[in-house]
């Protein structure tokens, strides 16, 4: 397959911040849910003609944030490998998105890139830079211990021999860095 196009993205969000990508999938002709068209051009922005600001699916374009969302909103991946769905890299401004517990919804979204241009493997390695890096961001690198308790913990650490500790239903840990340990309970 020939080298994709890839849109620059070395610039921030219209808001200043920077940008927030997401991982979804199309029909091959750019369908998504409920029949609307997106251009699948790498660059291209698509705008939802109906976009409300409100907490709620519909009214809006929708993806897997940093592609650690709800995957099985994206459908039968099966179909991508075969060729019957388009799998996709899209970024958006965090600023005015909304999260909806599971996926996020914006007024416009982007087109990095799809596996219209690119082969499966290259569309979903091309996101794991970008979320390690948004993952770092949300965590402070520190050599100290988090612990917490109660139904759906989370605690998350990184930096060297880093530690972090859950208890309850639900817990999870996670921790990055040489030395490093998570447990849950």
């Amino acid at each position: 397959m020939a080298k994709a196009k890839i849109k620059d993205t070395s610039e921030l969000a219209p808001s200043g911040k920077p940008w927030s990508y997401g991982i979804r999938t199309w029909g091959t002709d750019g369908a998504s849910h409920g029949g609307f068209i997106w251009d699948l051009t790498p660059g291209a922005r698509t705008t939802a003609p109906d976009w409300k600001p409100v907490d709620d699916c519909g009214n809006g374009l929708h993806c897997n944030a940093w592609g650690v969302e709800d995957w099985s909103l994206l459908g039968d991946l099966s179909e991508v490998a075969s060729g019957k769905r388009v799998l996709g890299i899209v970024r958006f401004d965090p600023e005015g998105a909304l999260d909806l517990d599971g996926k996020h919804k914006a007024e416009w979204m982007e087109i990095v890139l799809t596996t219209k241009t690119a082969d499966l493997a290259s569309v979903l390695n091309w996101l794991s830079p970008k979320r390690h890096a948004h993952i770092h961001g949300l965590t402070k690198v520190q050599e100290k211990a988090a612990a917490t308790t109660g139904y759906g913990s989370a605690a998350a650490t990184t930096g060297y021999r880093s530690a972090a500790a859950t208890t309850g239903n639900g817990s999870a840990a996670a921790t990055t860095g040489d030395y490093s340990a998570a447990a849950t309970t």
